[in-house]
């Protein structure tokens, strides 16, 4: 029979065993567990198996745990614990288990052969036994149990491999931190003392080894006699302690004889200090009287100039007085001067009202007129047509096909009188040469200007609704004669009857039929100062006729056509809805010059939005064909996911040229994750006829808008506010924003905020205008992207 059969043979526990492994004999055994040397059948493998029973008193399910901890250990590895290859139960109060034979010699064999470690060797070993015994606690391993027969210094590596023993568990609870120090403790007493510890050992670690330091060996005895529940120690203070015996035992000499030469130092100084004590004393009684000295005087210094500071003081306060009473003079005055003008505003505005309602009847009598009296056409003459051009060329609309058959008999004779008229001319112009008229003239003591200045009057019509201006700041004619009054708002075409472009009235334009009569007594006026020129008089004659046709023209105008028809090229009526900002027009108390000329058509800011959240009215008349006047906010549907989508990821790309490669990977990455993320989000859009031209997203509070890249939000948060390329410059990135703000405002929210980089440099310029500042606590980087910084706007 084979020695392997033998031995299994005398262990009849072990039979479960014989067909994976060759029992080959015991080894040396401690307590209730017996080891034993086999061989795995497999692979030839030397194993050791451990037999462990049930304890006679006071178990409390040690061999369940025992159990646990195979289970465990089957998984787990680590350099200086043995590899547990498995575990079984061979009866119901019985547990093997098979580990790994690690061939050396094991710390007992080296202590029994009379081997002594140096303290820094010893430190090295319940280094690594601590932190083996550590990780065992913290992978919930229960028997933690070390022994010197169960540490082995691995052959060819000198590696420490320790094997986990039983140890006892505490009625009340499970081994903890404080166990394994216990542990540590009475490892080091046996490696220290070369016997093997146990609870009977009373006697001081100094008697067995004289030569350690009293520091190593008070500690050692304190942590080999730790009690379950008391606080756990700093074992790696401890180790540290042993590790330095040797040099704390000489410190101890070096002590005790220094100590000697200390205290003879000691007594030599003291008497030293005596007499020194005794000199300084009287040098302190002469320094404390020069200062009571010196105090005194610092006194009567501090009170004089203490004097000194309060009459400063008064007199600044008087000044200040005095300078807060000017102050309260001017702003009186100021706001006298504020009242005067809003008063001022009153009467020009009833001005206005008043104005507004003689033009207005003045019209609705002409329409009456014109729907009982049917007025022929004036038919001019050639040389009301010759005078007509002389005087300048009119504008005026389109009236429909004309005759040109009446035109041709006269033909040959306006040919004739236009030649005439051109001989004329040049004689006039020869004589005006010689014989200018007078620049000023002074009539019953006022000075009224004769002729405009040169350089002001071109002789043309205006174009486009401007007037010419002279020096003075009055309108002058195609004529040449100033003509007074207030200032001439011009109509724009843009500006429909009735409606206004902003709650500050506006100037209100006087009918052409009363600037033509302003301007004929202005004129006859002239005339009269004037009545030594020919050439004068004869222009003012041809004006005259010039106004007279103007007027019939007015008048027909009106007969004919009861609604004006605007030109179609520049017709553009401005939408009901328009939203005119306050502070785009004039300052409440400002006052206009009376030269100022106000067009109409100027009056609107160019960010000033249309209905709801629409086109900048400045846009109305620019905006490209496809683009409706007005834009709706509105939220999204599911079906338009994939549009916004792509409307996202189109409004994003121009970043791909201006960042990093690195960072716009980066902000693509999370430009998808975000789209296809669902968590609860508001998606706002920008619909332009039933086209989306814009995006934004409104998340609420305590969500993950960005994943775990940042932290939990605490407010709502505003992201992914894109607007199309093609439909930039209207204001709906802002109309978004403002959008979302609203919303969070009306869901209670006491913040709102929103992240951006450096690169947005367009958004974050439309932030700050909005009112957003900088949350530095909010900021956080992305792998391999830019810093995205935080922002946030109050809401009160």
């Amino acid at each position: 029979m084979p020695p392997e059969d033998a031995a299994a043979q005398d262990t009849p526990e072990l039979g479960g065993f014989a067909d994976d492994y060759n029992v080959v004999g015991g080894l040396r055994s401690h307590g209730p567990t017996q080891r034993y040397l086999a061989r795995r059948r497999s692979d030839g493998q030397d194993v050791v198996i451990s037999v462990a029973r049930l304890l006679p008193d006071n178990d409390n399910n040690s061999l369940a745990h025992l159990a646990t901890d195979a289970q465990l250990l089957r998984t787990l590895s680590h350099p200086n614990i043995a590899r547990l290859i498995e575990g079984r139960w061979i009866g119901a109060d019985t547990f093997a288990t098979v580990t790994e034979r690690y061939h050396g010699d094991t710390v007992q064999e080296l202590l029994d052969r009379g081997n002594r470690f140096p303290n820094t060797r010893i430190a090295i070993l319940l280094e690594d036994v601590h932190s083996a015994l550590e990780w065992a606690r913290q992978q919930g391993i229960i028997h933690r149990g070390v022994n010197p027969d169960e540490m082995v210094f691995e052959r060819g590596t000198n590696r420490l491999i320790i094997t986990l023993t039983r140890a006892p568990i505490p009625i009340n609870g499970m081994p903890d931190a404080t166990s394994d120090a216990r542990s540590i403790g009475r490892l080091a007493w046996t490696l220290l003392s070369g016997k093997t510890w146990t609870p009977e050992t009373e006697q001081s670690l100094c008697e067995f080894v004289p030569n350690l330091a009293k520091r190593v060996a008070d500690d050692t005895m304190m942590m080999s006699r730790l009690k379950d529940g008391q606080p756990t120690p700093d074992v790696m203070g401890y180790i540290g302690v042993i590790a330095a015996g040797d040099v704390l035992k000489r410190a101890e000499i070096d002590l005790i004889a220094l100590k000697d030469e200390v205290t003879e130092w000691r007594d030599t100084e003291f008497r030293r200090f005596e007499r020194r004590k005794k000199e300084l004393e009287e040098k302190a009684r002469a320094d404390a009287a020069a200062l009571a000295k010196e105090r005194d005087e610092f006194r009567k210094f501090e009170s004089d100039e203490r004097a000194a500071i309060v009459a400063e003081r008064t007199e600044l306060e008087s000044n200040a007085a005095r300078r807060q009473k000017r102050l309260t003079e001017v702003r009186e005055e100021l706001e006298a001067q504020r009242r005067l003008l809003e008063q001022r505003l009153g009467e020009l505005e009833t001005r206005r009202l008043e104005v507004e309602k003689v033009h207005q009847e003045a019209l609705e009598a002409s329409r009456a007129a014109s729907s009982a009296i049917a007025i022929k056409p004036r038919v001019m003459t050639p040389i009301d047509r010759v005078v007509a051009v002389a005087a300048g060329p009119e504008r005026k609309e389109f009236e429909g096909p004309r005759d040109w058959r009446g035109y041709a008999r006269w033909l040959m004779p306006s040919i004739t009188v236009a030649l005439l008229m051109v001989v004329i001319a040049l004689g006039i112009g020869l004589a005006h040469r010689t014989h200018r008229a007078p620049a000023v003239v002074t009539v019953n003591g006022s000075k009224i200007n004769a002729a405009p200045p040169p350089g002001l009057d071109s002789g043309r019509a205006p174009r486009g609704g401007f007037l010419s201006q002279s020096a003075g700041g009055r309108i002058v004619p195609p004529t040449g004669v100033p003509v007074t009054g207030a200032p001439v708002a011009l109509p724009s075409a843009t500006s429909p009857a009735g409606s206004s472009a902003a709650p500050m009235p506006p100037p209100t334009p006087i009918p052409s039929d009363s600037a033509d009569a302003v301007f004929k007594r202005d004129s006859a006026v002239a005339a009269k100062a004037r009545a030594d020129s020919a050439a004068e008089v004869r222009r003012r004659a041809a004006a005259r006729r010039v106004a007279e046709l103007r007027r019939d023209s007015i008048m027909r105008d009106s007969i004919a056509r009861r609604n004006p028809v605007t030109r179609p090229d520049t017709a553009r009526p401005i939408a009901r809805d328009t939203l005119v900002r306050r502070d785009t027009i004039a300052e409440r108390d400002t006052t206009a010059r009376p030269d100022t000329l106000v067009r109409l058509d100027t009056a609107v800011r160019r960010d000033t939005l249309t209905g709801v959240a629409g086109l900048p009215a400045w846009r109305q008349s620019y905006a490209p064909i496809h683009s409706s006047p007005v834009i709706t906010i509105r939220d999204a549907v599911a079906a338009e996911h994939s549009e916004i989508r792509d409307l996202t990821l189109r409004a994003y790309a121009e970043y791909a040229e201006i960042m990093e490669p690195a960072s716009w990977r980066g902000l693509s990455q999370a430009l998808h994750d975000a789209l296809a993320s669902n968590e609860r989000a508001e998606r706002i859009v920008a619909d332009d006829d039933g086209r989306i031209v814009g995006s934004a997203m409104l998340y609420a509070a305590e969500t993950d808008a960005y994943g775990a890249i940042a932290t939990r939000l605490t407010a709502p948060e505003i992201r992914l506010v894109a607007v199309a390329p093609e439909a930039r410059g209207r204001g709906i990135a802002k109309a978004l924003v403002e959008e979302c703000i609203r919303r969070a405002r009306e869901h209670g929210a006491k913040e709102v905020g929103l992240h951006t980089s450096g690169s947005m440099r367009a958004a974050m310029n439309m932030y700050a205008r909005l009112g957003f500042v900088r949350a530095p606590e909010r900021d956080f980087q992305p792998p391999g992207a830019e810093l995205v910084e935080g922002y946030r706007l109050r809401l009160g």
